[in-house]
């Protein structure tokens, strides 16, 4: 089987632009102290995860594919406590 390095390249950008417009809506749309830190933290994983595709377009080769798909892993893994963290802001809020 032969696959297309740029067609795994431009659909991980999507699914990183995807992710990042979802946390920075999260943000806009509940913008609380006690979450700042992991909105932090998920963008900067997101834009390591942005820059990480770069060696398979220049290579155009797998041997680098661990790399983009780790830092993917690792930013879903803060977008998914930075969610976690604004639900659980927003309950206290709603409990006040």
């Amino acid at each position: 089987m032969v696959y297309n390095p740029r067609l795994l390249v431009y659909f991980h950008l999507l699914w990183t632009a995807v992710l990042a417009g979802l946390a920075l809506l999260l943000s806009i749309r509940f913008p609380y102290a006690e979450t700042t830190r992991w909105f932090r933290i998920t963008l900067a994983l997101l834009v390591l995860t942005a820059v990480a595709v770069l060696p398979l377009l220049a290579a155009e080769s797998y041997s680098l594919l661990w790399l983009p798909a780790s830092t993917f892993i690792a930013a879903t893994a803060a977008f998914t406590v930075f969610s976690v963290k604004v639900i659980r802001a927003h309950l206290d809020r709603l409990r006040r």
